[in-house]
């Protein structure tokens, strides 16, 4: 259910948790370190590919710290106070952050998709459409998916620092001696995702 008065807000809003066998709540500070600047350097490079490098350069993305006895964090995608009175370019986005946030975060979220079905391979086939709109073919295993993108939502998708960021953000997945075994993202008003071992 969409709430309505959530629109209005000047911030954006998800939550970032670690799940596993965790020893009292805690885990590997390096760990948690290489995700938080990961997603940060993946939500920034998905906002300078959808607003452009001035915009993005305005837009703040701040955690909360962690709450006693859970390993939740939430991050806030703002705009600078400064920024919005001194760059016209921003007033768009900042009147709307909200809406800009969630934009961000579903493109962040169709790439872990389109990801996790390519499985480490390569599209079957990319075929564009009309307006500035691409099919993406997925085939094999079992596994026929077809996505639609924008154009902006496909260099995402291309974009090799993305790719390796998204690899540090989800490393502890896949150390051997990690008690991580669940990374979620759980964004306001998009169904969250999990990325598990």
């Amino acid at each position: 259910m969409i709430k309505i008065q959530e629109v209005d807000k000047d911030y954006y809003k998800f939550k970032l948790s670690f799940k596993g066998k965790l020893i009292e709540n805690s885990v590997d500070a390096y760990d948690v370190a290489n995700t938080i600047i990961a997603t940060s350097n993946i939500l920034q490079e998905i906002a300078e590919i959808k607003l452009g490098k001035e915009t993005s350069d305005k837009l703040k993305i701040n955690i909360h710290a962690f709450k006693k006895g859970s390993l939740d964090t939430d991050f806030l995608i703002n705009a600078l106070d400064t920024a919005v009175a001194s760059a016209p370019a921003l007033l768009p986005v900042a009147t709307n952050i909200f809406a800009t946030g969630k934009n961000i975060l579903s493109t962040f979220k169709t790439y872990l998709e389109i990801k996790k079905a390519l499985k480490g391979e390569q599209p079957t086939e990319i075929k564009a459409l009309s307006n500035n709109k691409f099919e993406l073919k997925v085939n094999g295993d079992g596994n026929n998916v077809n996505f639609i993108l924008n154009a902006q939502d496909l260099r995402v998708l291309q974009s090799k620092t993305i790719e390796k960021n998204t690899e540090k953000a989800v490393q502890s997945l896949t150390k051997p001696d990690s008690l991580i075994e669940e990374i979620d993202y759980s964004p306001d008003e998009i169904a969250p995702v999990k990325i598990t071992k």
